[in-house]
């Protein structure tokens, strides 16, 4: 009985050792806690590594979702191009933490910076098949995939994707920009992106690398860079004669709305009517431009009413001609 008694007696006080210990490093955690969950927010930390190490308490994680301070010291050592020692403390915090991924991570990214195919396509697909929906990750085993002969395991693993974010459809639209076969699932992408953002101008400019190609929206910009001299000097009527060249090239926004622009300064409504009319304004452009230019020209066509309406809307957008405009086509 008394041997039972001084065992359970033993057993408390190591018990609360041990808990007074565990709170000591608890404790000294917590003084630091939001330097270090701060700094570990930032793309890049900002600590130096002498500062890092001195709050390295060794204690483990008791989650799943707990960064490794490990993997903290690691992201350092990246910043400061120190790859071995970075390496190193990437594989402590994989040990304290196989659940996040985050090690992994960041162990991609150097294998990628040192051209360690191998060991980037490994971390890529085992952080891209463990951690899904997540742009870096998708956007690292692309990368590890290597050139496609068309987009279609591209779209596959897009498509597999519960969750979309904006930064996902640009690194999906980026990763296929350069191949020239694209899938039916491709083209509905291009098509349903646009709809899904349509004043994201990134993502427009994107869609239309796409489906233009660099080649042709260069060539495009050389037309009008021509155009806008042409213009400048109130020739516009060859200004429009090369800007119909350009858009056959590449049919952007802008584009169409130059043209109208050159027809209205020749006072030439009725094609300035069809060009402003191509203009697509559920994407990102001027709106009061838009209204004005057309709001003018159906009012000097006799349509009053539908013209003045129009001058309002471009009022309403903040355009700085349309009052003046108004006053005199809408008494």
């Amino acid at each position: 009985m008394e041997k039972t008694k001084e065992l359970v007696l033993l057993l408390l006080v190591t018990l609360c050792f041990g808990t007074l210990v565990s709170n000591y490093f608890v404790f000294k955690n917590l003084r630091v806690q939001q330097i270090v969950v701060k700094d570990n927010a930032r793309m890049v930390p900002q600590l130096s590594i002498e500062e890092a190490l001195k709050y390295d308490f060794n204690y483990p994680n008791i989650n799943a979702f707990t960064v490794p301070f490990k993997t903290y010291i690691g992201r350092v050592y990246l910043r400061d191009t120190n790859y071995s020692q970075a390496i190193s403390f990437l594989h402590q915090g994989r040990k304290n933490n196989p659940y996040l991924m985050m090690s992994e991570n960041y162990l991609a990214e150097i294998y990628d910076i040192l051209e360690v195919k191998d060991s980037f396509d490994y971390y890529s697909k085992l952080i891209y098949k463990n951690v899904p929906n997540n742009f870096f990750h998708f956007s690292k085993y692309i990368k590890s995939l290597g050139q496609q002969s068309n987009t279609e395991k591209i779209d596959s693993l897009f498509n597999l994707q519960l969750y979309k974010s904006e930064l996902l459809w640009k690194v999906y639209l980026a990763s296929i920009v350069n191949i020239d076969s694209k899938s039916f699932k491709a083209k509905e992408n291009l098509s349903r992106v646009i709809k899904l953002f349509p004043k994201e101008n990134e993502i427009e400019n994107l869609v239309d690398v796409n489906l233009f190609g660099y080649d042709k929206i260069k060539k495009s910009e050389q037309y009008v860079s021509v155009s806008d001299q042409l213009a400048q000097k109130g020739d516009f009527k060859r200004a429009v004669k090369v800007l119909k060249e350009a858009i056959k090239l590449y049919p952007k926004n802008l584009y169409f709305e130059k043209i109208a622009t050159s027809y209205y300064k020749l006072k030439d409504y009725q094609n300035t009517l069809i060009y402003i009319d191509s203009v697509n304004t559920s994407k990102s452009y001027p709106q009061g431009r838009y209204h004005l230019i057309k709001g003018v020209s159906l009012c000097e066509l006799g349509k009053i009413d539908e013209g003045c309406s129009e001058l309002t809307k471009a009022i309403i957008a903040k355009n700085p001609q349309a009052t003046k405009a108004k006053s005199i086509y809408c008494r």
